[in-house]
């Protein structure tokens, strides 16, 4: 990769990283600010038991997460600001990759529009780039093949 060019790249990656915290801020702040937010969400978890495309996601679902709803929701809403948190500052990244990554498979499974899977392909995508991203400044090495 040309030298000149490795600047760019890196503020390329770096408002790439800073798009997904704002998108998990978005996500997650309404959640915290909202005070009923978990009440009703095994109502809610409940209306998703038929959108889940995984047949041994179903089993989990029905078994663990509805009857514990709440905790789950509460999770959920936490992960989100966390995750915010860790790609915007760009620490803890594996950590935050690997907890986006799960939270986007669990979107996966219940996927109630195709748009949403491949959406969330996408954000899986992205977020490992910002690892790689990460690791290779951590590195003083390019984020691109020679």
């Amino acid at each position: 990769m040309n030298p000149k060019f490795a600047p760019k790249v890196m503020a390329y990656l770096l408002i790439l990283r800073w798009t997904l915290s704002l998108i998990f801020f978005v996500m997650g702040a309404p959640k915290l600010f909202d005070a009923n937010f978990g009440a009703s969400a095994d109502i809610y978890f409940a209306s998703l038991r038929d959108d889940i495309i995984l047949s041994p996601y179903t089993g989990f679902f029905n078994k663990v997460v509805i009857p514990n709803a709440f905790i789950f929701a509460s999770l959920v809403k936490y992960a989100e600001l966390a995750i915010a948190g860790a790609f915007f500052i760009g620490f803890p990244m594996r950590l935050a990759v690997f907890a986006a990554t799960f939270l986007h498979i669990n979107y996966i499974c219940i996927a109630s529009f195709p748009s949403l899977l491949y959406l969330n392909v996408l954000m899986i995508v992205c977020e490992w780039v910002c690892l790689a991203a990460v690791e290779a400044s951590v590195n003083n090495t390019t984020p691109v093949a020679k």
